[in-house]
């Protein structure tokens, strides 16, 4: 929604349960429940300047309120189901255990 005319300019296609912006604001990440029967989230990254999405973690994000960007925007870090942060790279997807806990911030 554009602040100043509160025109809405775009719509998320599905649940969001956590929404973060990025950084420099061009990407927009939420946990949104698995299309899997599972008990994880799913972390998809929606595009704001082509209306795209994309899955970037399927089934892995354990916490509704769990999800931090990096300053840079590159990764994302997440409450795993297994009890640890994780991060996750937004060019390769590849996911590494940070720390055990939860709430990234």
């Amino acid at each position: 929604m554009d602040a100043t005319s509160g025109r809405v300019e775009g719509r998320l296609s599905q649940e969001a349960v956590h929404v973060a912006f990025a950084p420099r604001g061009k990407l927009l990440a939420f946990l949104a429940p698995t299309r899997k029967p599972a008990i994880g989230l799913d972390i998809v990254l929606w595009n704001l300047d082509t209306s795209t999405s994309r899955v970037l973690v399927q089934n892995r994000v354990g916490g509704r309120f769990g999800l931090s960007w990096h300053p840079s925007g590159e990764t994302l870090a997440f409450d795993g189901t297994d009890g640890w942060i994780e991060s996750v790279g937004l060019d390769d997807g590849q996911t590494t255990r940070l720390v055990e806990g939860t709430t990234p911030a």
